[in-house]
């Protein structure tokens, strides 16, 4: 129902899947991006039903023991009466057989069939395979859910970033137009030289051909973002980001979250699915093990037969005979060559693997976490240092332009004030997406990522 109502909001709001592009804008925030992909990404969907299927798989092992009841009938025309050979009853001293044909032409039969089972060590083995085979489906869906959070939030961080650098190369390009038109009038009265001009003019062409790429590349990475999402690409002339990425620093700039190492083995959904899968074969091993000993199980017939040459006659149910029966049934497995043997050594050499991966995946989670904090720490250093430059540039830009009111300064020193300080800006919002995708990275690695 969680996500039928967000498939109403969101669509409810705008055009359907058969529209060539939608009617109003399409307003996304990170968190309805994430929520957003998770009822629309059949791949997502996919693993959420191999959970369901799992759960169906547990739920018949565990049908094993039920009783089960069976109907029959049978309706049979003897087309030629068998025929046995017994001993001449008439004459007995004589040793001699004669054939004799028994049976009539119709033959019918109903019956009910009831079956218990008392004990199967085969079946009771397999209710905790079934259990890990759904702890698996589990595990796969989370490990899916973590990398559908980490795909979509690097695709948003990245779309903001972009739409940053296109506005950045808008100013760039308007600021180098005025700089060639200051150069260009300062030439028409003798103050600036040729080479100054072209040099102006060559950096207004490569604004404006940086501006275009920009352009392009916003285009791309919101496509890239509606693909992650599972949305078709004509949304992207609509699409809009509420978030900014000053926004998404002040919501998770929690430097307390990352002063500890949290314990990550177990968070981890790599680790925890080859623990599953050694405990899976240990499961296994125990149900090839069982598999071998007694069945024992009741069972029961109750039912009737007709026999007749004619065929209405056979029908009539006051010429049939009851039939019943119950019994204690056991089996025993003796022999099947090599089979077992070949089973037991198969799940013994499927658990030492999982073994070995989990001792490799012991080491390169340490490391990876390690890692992860170091990079998180220096990105959030970096961030502190860039948003401290933003400040120094901008009293320096403030001064030139003071300077320019008082005759002192040229126009041209306060565009490259301007430049400088924008480069600043840039190069601190480089740095918060940088923090993003370390602290995105850092709760991957620690298993500490949530929707």
């Amino acid at each position: 129902m969680r996500r039928l109502w967000l498939l109403v909001v969101f669509f409810g709001t705008s055009p359907g899947w058969g529209q060539a592009q939608p009617a109003g804008p399409l307003r996304l925030s990170l968190p309805r991006a994430l929520a957003l992909a998770q009822v629309s990404r059949g791949s997502y969907q996919n693993l959420q039903l191999e959970e369901q299927v799992a759960a169906q798989a547990a739920r018949a092992v565990r049908g094993l023991y039920a009783p089960k009841l069976g109907a029959a009938t049978d309706l049979r025309y003897n087309i030629i009466l068998p025929t046995s050979i017994i001993p001449n009853f008439a004459n007995p001293t004589s040793g001699e057989r004669v054939p004799v044909s028994f049976g009539t032409v119709y033959q019918a039969s109903a019956g009910l069939t009831f079956n218990q089972p008392l004990y199967d060590a085969n079946a009771l083995a397999q209710r905790p395979v079934a259990a890990l085979t759904q702890q698996l489906a589990a595990n796969a869906s989370w490990q899916g859910r973590v990398a559908l959070v980490v795909a979509v939030s690097q695709a948003y961080y990245e779309a903001l970033l972009r739409e940053t650098q296109l506005a950045f190369a808008r100013a760039d390009a308007v600021r180098a137009q005025a700089a060639y038109r200051d150069l260009a009038a300062r030439q028409q009265v003798g103050r600036a030289l040729a080479n100054e001009v072209d040099q102006a003019h060559l950096a207004q062409r490569n604004a404006s051909l940086a501006q275009a790429v920009a352009q392009q590349y916003i285009g791309l990475s919101k496509q890239h973002l509606l693909a992650t999402l599972g949305l078709p690409p004509n949304y992207v002339a609509n699409l809009q980001l509420t978030d900014s990425l000053p926004q998404l620093l002040r919501r998770y700039a929690d430097t307390t979250a990352w002063q500890e190492t949290p314990p990550a083995l177990q968070r981890r959904p790599e680790f925890r699915q080859e623990q599953l899968n050694a405990d899976l074969a240990a499961a296994n091993l125990s149900a090839e093990r069982r598999g071998y000993r007694p069945t024992v199980g009741l069972t029961g017939y109750l039912g009737a037969n007709g026999f007749n040459d004619n065929f209405l006659q056979t029908l009539h149910l006051g010429r049939w005979f009851g039939n019943a029966y119950a019994a204690v049934q056991a089996s025993v497995p003796l022999l099947d060559g090599s089979a077992r043997a070949t089973r037991l050594e198969t799940q013994r050499l499927r658990q030492q693997q999982a073994r070995n991966r989990q001792a490799d995946l012991q080491q390169t989670i340490g490391y990876e976490v390690a890692n992860a904090r170091t990079q998180l720490q220096l990105a959030w250093q970096t961030v502190q240092v860039k948003e401290e430059n933003i400040a120094v540039t901008a009293r320096s830009a403030e001064l030139t332009a003071l300077r320019q009111q008082a005759g002192r300064a040229l126009g041209r020193e306060v565009l490259a004030a301007e430049a400088t300080r924008q480069q600043a800006q840039r190069e601190y919002l480089q740095a918060v997406y940088d923090f993003l995708v370390a602290r995105l990275e850092y709760q991957r690695v620690t298993g500490t990522l949530t929707d």
